[in-house]
């Protein structure tokens, strides 16, 4: 007997992931013949009953004619999906179960963009709204707001020199306190440890220039204005030049 065709079934369980184990031949022997069946969906064994039926016709000749097997998969009905952030807004993952079977578990990896919301000012952090997407359909579009990009710095020309004066525009790394960085008339300011690898770099992620601290007091010329964001180590830091 060869393998019987698969009856198509819904988009969550489709012909092309859904197999059957191939069956043997077997001879006719007076008795009804029928054979245990095995078949799987990508890479979970479906349960016979419970997952799928089997159905076994007789032929009219044994002697001319082969049995007709057909399997139908059931249809699954998922319960309410999950999906789990990480932290820093960069990843989600959807999950969701069959309720009739809980062995059958749907899980995806979504897709992440992300957009600025909410700007930061001197006075308020900014928020970064991240957007999870998903190929399957059993899942949905998710967004989640982190309030994430630090405060900017007042400007006043006061002192450069000096980033403990409250007035100079500084941002200080809470976690590195031996890292500071601050900008003054079209010159980043980097306090930090020598041969510390920095990148300065805008919003639209153009890098303005990359390079190493060469003394813990580095002096950075740029002619790009506006918002820029700098890097030093691990810690990113938003001055406005």
């Amino acid at each position: 007997m060869e393998s019987p065709p698969l009856t198509k079934s819904p988009w969550t369980c489709s012909t092309a992931d859904a197999t059957i184990a191939d069956i043997s031949a077997a001879t006719y022997t007076g008795n009804a013949i029928e054979p245990a069946i095995s078949a799987s969906y990508g890479k979970t064994a479906l349960v016979k009953d419970a997952d799928f039926t089997v159905t076994y016709t007789d032929p009219a000749n044994y002697e001319t004619v082969e049995g007709t097997l057909t399997v139908t998969v059931n249809d699954h009905e998922y319960g309410t999906p999950t999906y789990t952030w990480g932290d820093d807004g960069k990843s989600c993952t959807a999950k969701v179960e069959c309720t009739t079977n809980k062995s059958h578990v749907v899980t995806e990896t979504a897709t992440i963009t992300s957009e600025v919301t909410i700007e930061a000012t001197t006075e308020a952090k900014g928020t970064t709204t991240y957007t999870a997407t998903f190929k399957n359909k059993l899942f949905t579009t998710q967004t989640k707001a982190i309030v994430d990009i630090d405060k900017l710095q007042p400007e006043n020309p006061e002192n450069p020199e000096n980033p403990e004066n409250p007035g100079t525009p500084v941002s200080s790394v809470e976690a590195s306190p031996s890292v500071k960085v601050w900008s003054y008339n079209s010159t980043i300011f980097i306090e930090s440890a020598p041969d510390t690898k920095y990148t300065i770099i805008d919003l639209s992620g153009r890098i303005i220039t990359t390079s190493t601290t060469k003394s813990s007091h580095e002096e950075i010329q740029t002619n790009a204005s506006g918002i820029l964001i700098v890097t030093v180590g691990a810690k990113s830091f938003k001055v406005m030049n």
